[in-house]
């Protein structure tokens, strides 16, 4: 036993000894506070290279993680929490799946902006239940700019490509879903929906940034950054409070108090 506990000893001692951080403090002749400072400042620098560099190869997507920032998953994934993602391709995101034999297009039913949708409807006919049983995913929206973790709620394989069409637990819409509008108002150049109709009058597309109800558009299968492999709940306020209240100085998002 006493044996097994010296060569313990020996192998911490090594791990010690070439530890990054302690080859630079050696390097460079460190003591005290200076030591101390060097030694945080280089196990941030390779946290950050593993997160940026390392990670993004070993899982297959980039970013390799998110953190949850609104409230469209509540319940699912909480602000807060922390997605880790991995690469998906077409066969590995699992969803209801349908095939259409005209451009992607849908409806949805009941077709109002207050009821939670409970199929989609495609120009031939054919009706699909809508549940949350699909993989979650994250993408960037195209119409909002921003990056979006939601569930894919069908699989379509449509005349002009094989898309994904996405939607928020909580919300009761698609993410493709347009509202429509009752009263445009203009000024300086730019035009803005003042009043919306309680229907959705159409399908969300790349010119449709400003549209009310628009996240984002059917999605080609190619441009998802990755599946939620791993949630892990919490952690990610530190990043928030890091980058929201000390970097920018505005505090949490609203979203936080949802």
């Amino acid at each position: 036993m006493l044996a097994v506990r010296k060569r313990i000893r020996r192998v911490r001692e090594a791990l010690h000894y070439y530890d990054p951080s302690q080859v630079v403090i050696r390097r460079l002749k460190l003591t005290g506070v200076k030591a101390e400072v060097a030694d945080v400042a280089v196990s941030l620098l390779l946290a950050a290279i593993f997160y940026y560099l390392v990670m993004p190869v070993l899982v297959g997507a980039n970013p390799a993680a998110v953190v949850v920032q609104s409230c469209s998953m509540r319940g699912t994934l909480n602000v807060g929490d922390i997605s880790v993602l991995r690469g998906a391709a077409w066969d590995d995101v699992s969803a209801p799946e349908i095939a259409i034999a005209s451009p992607i297009h849908f409806s949805v039913e009941p077709n109002s902006i207050y009821n939670e949708t409970e199929f989609l409807l495609f120009p031939d006919g054919q009706r699909l239940a809508v549940h949350e049983d699909g993989d979650v995913i994250v993408y960037n929206s195209k119409i909002s700019g921003q990056q979006i973790i939601h569930r894919v709620i069908a699989k379509v394989t449509a005349s002009d490509g094989r898309f994904y069409l996405t939607k928020g637990d909580n919300n009761t819409l698609p993410d493709a879903a347009r509202i429509g509008c009752a009263v445009w108002e203009e000024a300086a150049g730019i035009r803005e929906c003042v009043q919306v109709k309680k229907s959705v009058d159409g399908v969300c597309s790349d010119a449709d940034a400003g549209w009310p109800g628009c996240l984002g558009t059917p999605l080609r299968e190619d441009e998802i950054v990755g599946k939620v492999w791993l949630n892990i709940p919490v952690f990610g306020h530190v990043k928030m409070l890091f980058f929201h209240v000390i970097t920018l100085g505005h505090g949490y998002p609203a979203e936080f108090w949802c």
